[in-house]
């Protein structure tokens, strides 16, 4: 009888920790849906192809070169699920996902 109480306290556990692990998921999906497309300055010296904004703490951050971005990916404050977005793309995408930051990770 012991040995069943314990399998459904590890049942239990299993499963809050899933519904939790759900919860955090979503929240984070719709800040990430909801966060508006920077508004980039083209005057400035930097070509659109090397200016990048990130994500970090929840909070847009940027803009970055690449360099930069190389930098913090080297000194771990980003990883490969970090959300980037530069000029010309339509949404935030994981930094996995951009051909330029990928071959760095």
């Amino acid at each position: 009888m012991k040995n069943v109480m314990d399998s459904m306290d590890k049942m239990i556990e299993l499963g809050m920790g899933v519904a939790v692990a759900n919860q955090v998921v979503s929240t984070i999906g719709k800040s990430i849906s909801q966060m508006q497309v920077p508004i980039t300055n083209q005057s400035t010296s930097q070509t659109s192809d090397n200016v990048y904004y990130i994500v970090i703490d929840e909070k847009q951050a940027g803009p970055y070169t690449l360099s930069e971005i190389l930098d913090l990916l080297k000194s771990k404050k980003i990883a490969k699920e970090t959300y980037v977005w530069k000029p010309g793309m339509q949404q935030w995408e994981l930094a996995e996902n951009i051909n330029t930051i990928k071959p760095f990770l």
